[in-house]
């Protein structure tokens, strides 16, 4: 479990840019199974089992569900529903969920420092991701790489608004990978601000010229971030900062030396790309103008949600099934139009018995005083993390994406912070 947890997030993080995946199937999907098996040999809590059970009725639900909906495949609206297989949907979800509290079940009793590597298999395996986007975004428009190859990696491959603008989404789509872009821009900022603490550790800046590292890769990140033109990630990036600038409680003062510290190099940045490749003023007043037009993206989604609400309303008790409205850019809106009022009272359940027994009887949700930069940092980033998948939710389909996934697991491996940062404490002061 040692190496497979970081190989999956390695995996996870780099989509379909590994080999053997296509299309809309990741890699990292194939580790599930794997996971699952392993981990069930080395299971220490028996209450992870419990955890899992109580979302068993609402799969078990959604199955049979999906089954059915399998069974009619005329009652799918093709302008609802990007799934051909329901079954094979409602089979990841389930090993989504399982690998997840396993992994967690094994990686919850390491000590600070080995989650927060966690971490850093993350940003670098989406930093390679996000290189290799730059050398197909640059190869074609040098004329040496086709968007026939560049199709192969990634899930969906788009161009924008008159200035015919290739959407950056290596091993992804365009709307998935602003999401993370946005996540690791937020993660960066946090890391940078807490720079002096994490250097007296040797954490994440711990090599010479490091400062200098994050820098360059915040601003490759942001190029990134603009050439996904995700309207939703822009949003959460923003939420995502405010979140910042209040749990780190920086002074007026602080913001503003970092602002201007930050802004100059941006606007430089931004001038030049504006002057000698490609006109960045009407790539933003596309994106802008698109959300109020009569065919943008916002109208589609209000008229999907119509038409499947419509699908709905003729059995709300059971829904119009699983698979049927993958499509509409709502995870929330998807889950009660698919499975009705009972499966996502199922749900609804499972997740309020299983909040109560984190709230009162495994993790406490308030950071505490003691706690070490470490510690506060897997707070932080998890939080940040849960802004941009319960947004990105409302706008989007991520049940399946890995970031929901990475999220949780870091929601569920705050388990014990305290007790790690007393005993990471008491080690140091015996050093």
């Amino acid at each position: 479990m040692d190496l497979l947890i970081p190989l999956y997030i390695f995996c996870g993080a780099m989509g379909s840019l590994i080999p053997f995946s296509s299309g809309s199937f990741r890699f990292f999907y194939v580790l599930l199974p794997l996971i699952i098996l392993v981990s069930l040999f080395h299971l220490s809590r028996k209450r992870t089992l419990f955890f899992i059970a109580l979302f068993v009725p609402y799969l078990l639900f959604s199955a049979v569900s999906a089954y059915l909906t399998h069974l009619n495949p005329h009652a799918v609206n093709s302008s609802l529903s990007t799934d051909q297989g329901p079954v094979s949907r409602i089979i990841l979800l389930a090993c989504l969920l399982f690998s997840t509290f396993l992994m967690a079940d094994h990686a919850m009793k390491k000590d600070i420092k080995s989650k927060a590597n966690y971490i850093k298999v993350f940003l670098f395996s989406y930093f390679i991701s996000m290189i290799i986007g730059y050398i197909f975004f640059i190869g074609y428009y040098l004329g040496a790489v086709s968007i026939k190859w560049i199709s192969r990696f990634q899930v969906l491959t788009q161009f924008y608004g008159k200035e015919n603008l290739l959407r950056f989404s290596p091993g992804s789509y365009p709307n998935e990978y602003g999401n993370a872009s946005s996540f690791v821009l937020a993660v960066l900022v946090l890391l940078f601000l807490s720079r002096t603490e994490l250097k007296k550790q040797n954490l994440f800046f711990n090599r010479f010229g490091s400062t200098v590292f994050m820098a360059v890769y915040f601003l490759l990140a942001l190029g990134a971030l603009f050439l996904t033109e995700t309207r939703s990630a822009y949003i959460t990036l923003t939420l995502s900062l405010l979140y910042i600038a209040v749990s780190s409680h920086l002074s007026p003062k602080q913001i503003m030396m970092t602002v201007l510290k930050v802004v100059p190099v941006i606007a430089i940045i931004y001038l030049v790309i504006q002057r000698f490749l490609f006109n960045i003023n009407a790539v933003f007043m596309l994106e802008y103008n698109g959300f109020f037009a009569a065919y943008g993206s916002t109208t589609t989604r209000f008229l999907a949600w119509h038409l499947a609400y419509i699908n709905f309303s003729k059995n709300i008790i059971l829904g119009s099934g699983f698979g049927t409205a993958s499509g509409i850019h709502n995870t929330y809106l998807q889950l009660l139009f698919e499975t009705g009022l009972l499966g996502i009272a199922l749900l609804l359940l499972a997740l309020f018995i299983f909040w109560r027994y984190y709230r009162t009887g495994v993790i406490r949700f308030k950071r505490q005083k003691d706690s070490d930069i470490r510690s506060d940092l897997l707070w932080k980033i998890t939080n940040i993390g849960f802004i941009h998948v319960l947004w990105f939710a409302t706008n989007n389909h991520n049940l399946n994406h890995f970031l929901t996934w990475f999220v949780i697991f870091l929601f569920l491996i705050r388990y014990q912070e305290k007790q790690t940062a007393r005993a990471t404490k008491s080690a140091d002061r015996q050093a």
